[in-house]
């Protein structure tokens, strides 16, 4: 794993902007970074890496390149389920995505795929007891924290994702259920 003069573990925290710990203990291997997209690039490939046992800058390469492949795909199969979980149809790739993006994501200790489909589960309820729109309270509801996948530090998810929401031509409600569900 280490090679000449650690050439092999820079060049893996390079690419993967995740920093590999080797610890004193045989067989002890850490991996350390606040994103968890990345985190879960760089255990994959790790785990690729010992496997195969071909480790070099150009095999490290080739296996970052498979292995976010391999998490493009996972994050659109998790939005598809999502979808699929909520009976809502397909929507465009990019918000498919996003919803995908949940699964790797907390806040407040919770993990935000399934915090976005149980707060959809329960608007539709609520919809249903109210005769409104249940399609649209789904919708509005398992989007309505989506802008934290798109913040940059500092802003707010809330207008962030309202402003998406209108690029992507979304209605009125489910844009102001973005925007004010803080409020």
């Amino acid at each position: 794993l280490i090679w000449r003069e650690w050439r092999n573990v820079a060049y893996f925290e390079k690419i993967t902007w995740v920093e590999l710990l080797i610890d004193d203990t045989p067989l002890i291997v850490k991996l350390s970074s606040y994103d968890n997209e990345k985190r879960f690039i760089a255990v994959e490939m790790l785990k690729r890496l010992l496997k195969d046992g071909r480790i070099n800058p150009v095999y490290i390469e080739k296996t970052y390149h498979d292995v976010v492949q391999q998490l493009d795909n996972l994050l659109m199969e998790k939005g598809k389920e999502a979808l699929a979980m909520l009976n809502i149809p397909m929507m465009k790739p990019d918000i498919v995505r996003m919803i995908g993006q949940f699964h790797f994501r907390y806040s407040y200790g919770q993990n935000l795929w399934i915090h976005s489909i149980e707060v959809a589960k329960m608007a539709e309820a609520i919809a249903a007891e109210m005769w409104l729109h249940t399609m649209m309270a789904k919708k509005a509801w398992l989007l309505h924290d989506i802008g934290k996948i798109a913040t940059e530090n500092g802003q707010s998810h809330t207008k962030v994702w309202a402003d998406i929401l209108r690029k992507y031509g979304f209605d009125e409600i489910i844009i102001n259920t973005a925007e004010w569900h803080h409020y």
